[in-house]
């Protein structure tokens, strides 16, 4: 057991060796450095750099991916402020809602999807792929926790990308502790953007039902009209400008976010307001209590 606390990589994992379970058959597991076995079905999952493999990871990408992929090369994490400054899309930045939504000195937060972006050092991060950051490649459909052990779940624009997004909230809800929370960005008006595909969006009445078994869901606007007119505006113009050649938009889609980008900070007077449901692009869904529920500093409608 020892040996699990050899590196820093590892050192993380024996923080959650605890809450780890067999995704198939939710087993306990022993553990060395190189590898882990479900004490019940026999399965092996290996473990490399710190990172356990619970499947075989995938390998997508497209034109726009691969754009991202080069630049995010080049500047490092300097990509994801100017990600947030040039898209066609305002919100507030995610990582200082999970940070008001957890205490993750001392809660366990998992990250679905997390792709290449750690939100905080201390959250754990899964997704299909095998990127730097993620802690365990496995399908999120099925997840490798056991039940009652996991304090929140977050996620950024990743359930319109699974195909069984019920199957995804049904996992979490059987990891997430008696009183546990979740924090889910979801997007509604927003283009179509498959990396590699692209399945649905959610009103507040299906994202209500779908995160229903959680038991306490509340749905609210996290962006504005404005930021889904200019989605839509530089979706439009980079498809016509490129004569739908996807490397050409690809490499033009850029170009009119930087131009027309500043009309999108005015949503920050729109974000939150019911009325404006219908126009916006982005839902956060919060389920479970509040951090402040107990002292009773919940904020009325």
């Amino acid at each position: 057991m020892s040996a699990m606390t050899s590196t820093p990589a590892l050192i993380r994992l024996n923080r959650i060796r605890h809450a780890l379970a067999c995704p198939t058959c939710k087993g306990d597991l022993s553990f060395d450095t190189t590898q882990m076995r479900c004490l019940s079905c026999s399965t092996v999952y290996a473990i490399k750099d710190g990172r356990i493999y619970f499947i075989q990871p995938s390998e997508t990408s497209d034109d726009l991916d691969n754009l991202k992929e080069n630049i995010r090369h080049k500047i490092g994490r300097l990509y994801y402020t100017l990600v947030w400054i040039i898209s066609p899309c305002f919100f507030p930045p995610y990582s200082m809602q999970v940070a008001r939504a957890f205490d993750t000195s001392k809660e366990l937060v998992i990250d679905l999807g997390s792709g290449r972006l750690r939100l905080d050092d201390a959250i754990y991060c899964v997704d299909f792929n095998d990127y730097p950051e993620v802690d365990f490649v496995c399908d999120i459909r099925s997840l490798p926790f056991k039940p009652g052990t996991i304090d929140g779940f977050v996620s950024t624009g990743v359930l319109e990308h699974v195909a069984g997004a019920e199957d995804v909230v049904s996992s979490m809800v059987s990891a997430t502790k008696p009183g546990g929370r979740g924090l889910h960005l979801v997007p509604f008006m927003f283009p179509y953007h498959a990396s590699p595909h692209d399945y649905t969006r959610w009103t507040v009445s299906g994202l209500q039902r779908l995160f229903a078994d959680f038991g306490k869901v509340r749905v609210e606007t996290n962006s504005g009209p404005l930021s889904f007119f200019l989605l839509g505006l530089v979706e439009f113009l980079s498809v016509v400008a490129s004569f739908g050649n996807s490397r050409i938009k690809a490499a033009l889609y850029p170009l009119f976010c930087a131009i027309t980008f500043p009309l999108k900070f005015l949503d920050i007077f729109f974000i939150g307001r019911r009325s404006l449901e219908g126009m916006t692009p982005l839902f956060v869904v919060h389920t479970g209590p509040s951090r402040h529920d107990d002292k009773n500093q919940s904020k009325p409608d």
